[in-house]
């Protein structure tokens, strides 16, 4: 049986651990949060995954960080160890690996919660109420988040988008194979196979926001040939593309929008949605 989805009680936990560490400004102090909840060290080396929690014989706990990633990057993932402190069953005892953070997939129960501690403990809820009060959705709202917190667009862009999934939507766009692709990719076939690949497309890596019966489904690739999304994605210059138009995402969805854009790390496209 899967463990039932709390993000109130690990919200309040997070409040709590919050208000005993006395934080009333931005950006939060991870390692000051981590001293708090036993972690007696933070490094950043050379791994290829995004983070590991590592117990002690002392009892305490080492944080490593990929030292290659932002610093936006390393400070979610900070907060995202962090959160396998503080989640219910988050720690097993044992090293905890984690290749990636801030997906905020429900289908991985105890990494969900931890990316939920994550943000709330980035960008706590009276810091953040404050700072984006009488603000409107936009891009330059979630650049205005991301440099007042220290975290990323994605984390900011979603944070904002619970205030009103209803009528607002992220989407994080990757240039990459379906699943299905990268399986056939990695398997051993005949000479000559490379040649007559699949070409990578503009995918959803994620998304969130929006009513049920417009639930945005992963790698769903973008279909339009031109629109907002591709010129981010081709923008060197990384600058906020904005356009109203009809986004389809596959053939049983398509949402007509106010759209903005803006490529992140390479081969990534953050964009918005307002209906």
């Amino acid at each position: 049986m899967k463990q039932r989805v709390n993000e109130a009680v690990v919200i309040e936990m997070c409040t709590k651990l919050l208000e005993e560490v006395g934080v009333d400004e931005a950006p939060v102090d991870l390692r000051l949060l981590g001293s708090m909840l036993g972690v007696s060290s933070i490094a950043e080396v050379d791994i290829p995954e995004a983070g590991k929690l590592i117990p002690k014989t002392d009892g305490n706990f080492a944080i490593f960080l990929n030292k290659a990633d932002s610093q936006a990057r390393k400070r979610f993932t900070t907060a995202h160890e962090l959160g396998h402190l503080l989640v219910p069953g988050g720690v097993s005892g044992r090293e905890i690996i984690d290749y990636e953070v801030g997906l905020f997939d429900k289908e991985k129960t105890i990494e969900f919660l931890c990316d939920v501690a994550a943000a709330n403990l980035l960008m706590p809820t009276s810091l953040f109420d404050e700072f984006v009060k009488g603000k409107k959705f936009t891009l330059q709202t979630i650049v205005d988040i991301s440099q007042k917190f220290n975290v990323s667009l994605e984390a900011a862009a979603l944070q904002m988008v619970k205030r009103s999934p209803g009528k607002r939507a992220v989407v994080v766009w990757e240039h990459m194979h379906k699943p299905k692709e990268e399986v056939l990719l990695a398997t051993p076939t005949f000479p000559g196979f490379e040649d007559c690949a699949p070409d990578k497309l503009l995918r959803v890596k994620y998304a969130f926001g929006l009513s049920r019966k417009e639930h945005i489904p992963k790698s769903k690739s973008l279909e339009e040939s031109k629109n907002v999304i591709l010129s981010a994605f081709e923008d060197q210059k990384k600058s906020i593309h904005k356009s109203r138009q009809v986004i389809t995402f596959g053939p049983q969805l398509s949402i007509d929008c106010e759209c903005e854009a803006i490529a992140t790390i390479a081969g990534r496209v953050l964009s918005i949605i307002r209906r």
